[in-house]
């Protein structure tokens, strides 16, 4: 989990998250980490849309560490 120290507003950094890789993600899989080239840290979700997670100073992230996340 994160804790926000200072209000985060929309495109202002923080804490992103891929939750619509999940709609799609036995595709996704077949098409890039199966692969033995895979690269964990870049890992091609550029397409998939991140959603910025805003929050007030004080407030308490939390996520499962199998959504991919930054």
């Amino acid at each position: 989990g994160i804790v926000l120290l200072t209000d985060v507003g929309k495109n202002a950094g923080g804490f992103q998250c891929l939750p619509p890789i999940y709609q799609d993600l036995p595709v996704w899989l077949s098409r890039n980490a199966a692969h033995e080239a895979f690269d964990f840290f870049n890992p091609g979700l550029a397409s998939t849309g991140a959603t910025q997670i805003t929050g007030s100073a004080g407030d308490l992230i939390l996520w499962s560490t199998r959504l991919p996340h930054g």
